[in-house]
């Protein structure tokens, strides 16, 4: 095997390992949020109190802010004033807007955004990056190794 034959390799191998690694994390994701769904069977309405905002800055000093709705709502007599566990920006929410939202009934804390699709959009990304890092490096090093491109 000569030297560019086993670099390919290496770096085909790389990038299938970083693809594990975001397939592992949206397989992951994707169970916790069917998880909550099999949870949250419980049905109420809540109100948006507040608009709570997330700035972090990566190592480059690129800042991003995501946007988290906080939730009033009542189970049984009780007020529960949850934020979400999800943000985006813009936020589809607005303060005072009524939701409605599911609940754990053996956790009431624990709710979910049914017409939130950002949970869904997360795992699936990091699926699709994972395919990606699969996909893209094996082909490129077929057509180098086999066609000699």
């Amino acid at each position: 095997m000569d030297n560019t034959t086993s670099f390919i390799l290496m770096f085909s191998g790389i990038w299938c390992f970083i693809g594990l690694i975001f397939l592992i994390i949206g397989i992951v994701m994707r169970h916790r949020i069917l998880d909550r769904q099999t949870r949250c069977t419980y049905q109420t309405v809540g109100t948006v109190v507040d608009l709570v905002e997330h700035t972090r800055r990566s190592s480059d000093g690129h800042t991003s802010t995501t946007i988290h709705p906080v939730i009033s709502y009542y189970v049984n007599g009780s007020e529960y004033v949850q934020k979400s566990s999800y943000g985006s920006s813009p936020s589809p929410y607005e303060t005072g807007q009524a939701v409605s939202l599911l609940y754990d009934p053996q956790k009431p804390e624990d709710f979910l955004l049914p017409e939130d699709k950002t949970p869904r959009r997360l795992y699936i990304a990091f699926i699709i990056t994972a395919i990606c890092c699969f996909v893209v490096p094996i082909v490129v090093a077929v057509m180098i190794l086999y066609r000699g491109i």
